[in-house]
């Protein structure tokens, strides 16, 4: 019969054979990871495809200031790293473009899931972007000029939205008026 010597450390855990264990245990662990991953690719697949069926379920002007929404603060988000590299002269376009982006951003959000505040905030997202176009296109350089040409396309996508969400109230609460 053989006898195994475990040694005890400083705090009163094992050394010895239980250590076998742990490394087993992470070794099944890591196998275990990597089927969760596997299953991950598979959701995130169905999730592209719901993605994809709700866009086509949209109205034009949604999803093309839902696209116009996304691409402004990629592209604010992009401008306001190259505005650093111009100097702090560059410090009112940086912060303008910082809060489009992020503007941007909820925007897609909120009027993705139709959101009560929705338009609220693409109001905000477009005057927001007409004062950061109109900064951009003080500076010759070609991200800035790039980024008052996609925040021109984005604060018309946004009117356009909203001239739809306001025409679609306005049209429902007649219909309500009308049935009592």
């Amino acid at each position: 019969m053989a006898h195994h010597r475990h040694m005890q450390g400083p705090h009163g855990q094992q050394y010895g054979q239980p250590q076998r264990q742990g490394q087993m245990q992470g070794q099944q662990y890591g196998q275990s990871e990597q089927q969760g991953h596997q299953g991950m690719g598979q959701r995130g697949q169905q999730m592209t495809q719901q993605i994809g069926q709700f866009e086509d379920q949209l109205p034009g002007e949604m999803r093309i200031a839902l696209e116009d929404f996304e691409k402004a603060a990629k592209v604010c988000d992009w401008c306001a790293d190259q505005c650093i590299d111009e100097g702090p002269q560059m410090a009112d376009c940086i912060r303008l473009c910082r809060d489009v982006a992020d503007l941007g951003t909820l925007n897609a959000k909120l009027i993705s899931r139709d959101s009560v505040f929705g338009p609220e905030v693409a109001e905000v997202f477009a005057n927001a972007a007409e004062e950061c176009a109109n900064e951009c296109r003080r500076h010759q350089h070609t991200h800035c000029q790039e980024c008052a040409t996609v925040l021109s396309r984005a604060v018309d996508s946004t009117y356009r939205l909203l001239d739809g969400l306001q025409s679609g109230q306005t049209e429902s609460s007649t219909q309500q008026q009308s049935q009592f």
